[in-house]
């Protein structure tokens, strides 16, 4: 609920300036076509994606840590006010980067004495206040899957060809509640000032405090949820590893022993062949009283003991030691 309220202050925020800039002018910083694709195309379809497949957990990390509940369970009304106060907070500072950032940039004539009119201007900050929801969206989700990646990205991308088309269908069709979006797509997208503004620095200047909070929230005041959460991470990357270990030949321990036993065969016949011997340390001697190499058995991660780049090498220590290593 509060990302769908916060989306639409957000939307509404840049109306008062713009009405100062403008010299309190009829003419609209968004259009009616803009207005209602935001709420039910570019913005709408994010958040229904948010609402039904994010989750904070899997539902076998909370039937193992019912804790998790405590804290739905201890939620206030207080509590509520202010964690919508915050939002409401969040969203007014989402709106004023993604205005004023666009607006000085693009209406400031460039060395040819060119700047973009208030249509051009408003579409601008559209697309600028679009990309910005749509990004918080993806800060804050956890769960993502193929639906959620289509979803998010798609209504961002369909943002660009949708005002290109409008601006080219404007003078030939009569489309009315629509301002005069004349060349408005291909003068935005000719110019390195819009990309550089209202799709990288306008979106990422309003999102840097919320970056900055959720750090700090995740790493200096974790919750039980947080914790999970960076336990379900390490699990994944722990099964990832395994997973690449054993598709570059990585041992396991049964495969080691039959190596090791198939070596004791073929070396049985042999007149100098090795004999099991132990020194007062406990350490592998040969026959001529010389200690014989420790091979390091991991079995726990599944045979050789693997670094970050000692795979190859301990599979080279195991085949100059197996003819000297007998059990």
């Amino acid at each position: 609920m509060c990302v769908t309220v916060v989306q639409s202050h957000t939307l509404w925020i840049p109306h008062p300036p713009y009405s100062l800039h403008a010299g309190f002018s009829a003419v609209p910083i968004f259009t009616t076509m803009m207005i209602s694709t935001f709420n039910m195309i570019f913005t709408a379809c994010p958040i229904v994606a948010y609402a039904v497949l994010e989750q904070d957990l899997r539902v076998s990390t909370v039937l193992e840590n019912p804790e998790t509940f405590a804290s739905s369970r201890t939620a206030t009304r207080k509590g509520f006010f202010w964690l919508f106060v915050l939002w409401m907070v969040a969203g007014t500072w989402h709106s004023l980067p993604v205005y004023f950032l666009p607006w000085y940039t693009l209406t400031t004539p460039d060395r040819n004495g060119l700047a973009q009119d208030l249509s051009g201007t408003g579409t601008a900050v559209f697309i600028a206040l679009t990309f910005a929801v749509t990004l918080k969206l993806c800060v804050r989700t956890h769960a993502w899957s193929w639906i959620t990646h289509l979803v998010y990205w798609l209504s961002v991308a369909l943002l660009l060809p949708f005002v290109y088309v409008i601006s080219i269908l404007w003078p030939r069709t009569d489309i009315s509640g629509v301002a005069d979006m004349t060349g408005v797509g291909s003068s935005l997208f000719s110019s390195a000032v819009f990309w550089l503004t209202a799709l990288a620095g306008a979106p990422a200047i309003a999102l840097l405090p919320d970056m900055a909070v959720m750090m700090f929230r995740r790493y200096l005041r974790p919750g039980i949820v947080t914790l999970l959460q960076e336990r379900e991470v390490l699990n994944a990357v722990q099964i990832m590893a395994n997973k690449k270990r054993t598709a570059q030949g990585a041992f396991s321990p049964h495969t080691n022993l039959q190596v090791i036993q198939q070596q004791r065969g073929s070396d049985s016949g042999a007149a100098d062949g090795p004999i099991k011997v132990t020194n007062s340390h406990g350490s592998r001697v040969n026959k001529d009283g010389n200690s014989l190499p420790q091979i390091n058995m991991d079995v726990e991660h599944g045979g050789l003991e693997m670094g970050p780049a000692g795979g190859q090498q301990q599979r080279q220590r195991l085949q100059q030691h197996l003819p000297v290593v007998a059990d």
